[in-house]
C-alpha cells in the first residue's frame, strides 16, 4: 500500500486480529483498511459540509419549505438554495450566454434583470473564553495520539521478532 494513512489502519487491524494466515486474509485485511479510509474520509466531508452550511447560512433545520395547498411538501431546497447561492455571488450576473431563459428573467432589452448582490462576511477574531482548555485538550489528544502510533510501532516490531524467534 502507498497511502500511509491506510497502511496505519491496516496495521491496526493487524494488531487487533492478529498477522493473517493466508494471501486472502491479507487481501481481506487491505480491502478493510481502505474500506475504513474512504468511510472516514467520506464522513469527514458530509460533517464539514454540514458546519459549513450552519456557519455562513444559518441551521438548516430553521430554512423554510414549499408545501402545496393539501400540506404536501413540493420543494424542501427553495430557501436553502438562495442561501447557499449567496456565499459564492460575486454580486454580478456571470450566467450572461444562457440560451432559453425565461423572459420572467429579462428585462426589454433582453438583458437580466436587477443585480444580486451577497453579504460579506467581517473577520473578527473573538477569543473563546475556553481557548485555554480548548488548546490542553488538543495538545495532549495530539501526544496521546503520537504515543498510541510510537506503541503500535514497537508492539509489531515485538510481535515480529517473537514470531521471527520461532521460525
Amino acid at each position: 500500500m502507498n497511502n500511509q494513512a491506510i497502511d496505519i489502519i491496516y496495521k491496526s487491524i493487524v494488531l487487533k486480529n492478529g498477522q493473517p494466515k493466508d494471501g486472502i486474509a491479507t487481501q481481506r485485511y487491505k480491502s478493510l483498511a481502505v474500506m475504513i479510509y474512504l468511510n472516514d474520509i467520506s464522513n469527514k466531508s458530509i460533517m464539514s459540509g454540514q458546519e459549513v452550511e450552519r456557519v455562513f447560512s444559518g441551521n438548516p433545520a430553521f430554512y423554510k419549505w414549499n408545501y402545496d395547498d393539501n400540506g404536501n411538501l413540493i420543494d424542501r431546497t427553495v430557501d436553502e438554495l438562495k442561501r447557499l447561492g449567496g456565499l459564492v455571488s460575486t454580486g454580478n450576473n456571470n450566467f450572461t450566454e444562457l440560451k432559453d431563459v425565461p423572459s420572467k428573467y429579462l428585462d426589454e432589452n433582453g438583458n437580466f434583470k436587477g443585480t444580486y448582490v451577497a453579504a460579506e462576511v467581517d473577520n473578527e477574531l473573538i477569543e473563546s473564553p475556553q481557548i485555554e482548555d480548548i488548546e490542553e485538550q488538543m495538545t495532549y489528544g495530539e501526544i496521546s495520539v503520537a504515543t498510541y502510533l510510537q506503541e503500535e510501532e514497537k508492539a509489531i516490531n515485538e510481535y515480529r521478532d517473537r514470531r521471527d524467534a520461532l521460525l
